[in-house]
């Protein structure tokens, strides 16, 4: 015959007073005694695993919120800085006629493209709908970023060749427009470029 031992993984203060008051008075027979332990041990075991279950997906929960956050901040931080890209660099080298169309075609391509891809991207990704959905939506748009990518190392040689003339411009053009907020020595870290 089995006997249930207190202490064990499924073992708790109201299973091991209910089995010894059992024992102890003698109340049921071998057969029945082993019967109720035995359904307790079940009932603890099945709480306890529902317990665990709970938790487990609670927290799966918790990192999947998590995640969602991330990226939306992340799509959010993302769409402020090629916002700044398109409106205070690509812009002032429009204005200031910096460089030869075909140069702005190569440092920029189909930025603008983009930024309104993913302005909409991150108005879907924030409204109710799933993320999943977002993303099987907006998947096939996604390309666009392949001609962008493709562009890349020809976009790093031509800036390596402008760079001296594109420092210069986006330099004054900075210290003219924000010369109210910062010193002469302060610039946008991210439009300083770094001659090698």
């Amino acid at each position: 015959m089995e006997s249930f031992v207190a202490g064990s993984s499924t073992s708790t203060p109201l299973l091991d007073t209910i089995r010894r008051t059992i024992e102890e008075r003698n109340l049921l027979t071998a057969r029945s005694r082993l019967k109720y332990v035995s359904a307790l041990r079940n009932a603890v075991l099945k709480d306890t695993t529902t317990n665990l279950e709970n938790t487990v997906a609670a927290r799966i929960e918790q990192l999947k919120l998590k995640v969602i956050k991330e990226l939306i901040t992340s799509e959010k931080t993302y769409l402020k800085q090629i916002g700044w890209i398109v409106t205070e660099f690509k812009l002032t080298l429009e204005v200031h006629s910096a460089l030869a169309r075909k140069d702005m075609d190569i440092l920029f391509g189909n930025i603008e493209l983009i930024k309104t891809l993913n302005e909409e991207f991150y108005k879907e990704l924030t409204s109710n709908q799933s993320v999943a959905a977002t993303f099987t939506n907006f998947a096939p748009m996604l390309k666009i970023y392949s001609a962008y990518a493709r562009n890349y190392q020809q976009a790093i040689e031509t800036l390596q060749v402008k760079l001296k003339t594109l420092n210069t411009i986006i330099r004054n053009n900075w210290k003219f427009k924000h010369s109210k907020h910062l010193n002469s020595r302060q610039y946008p870290p991210a439009i300083l470029l770094q001659h090698r």
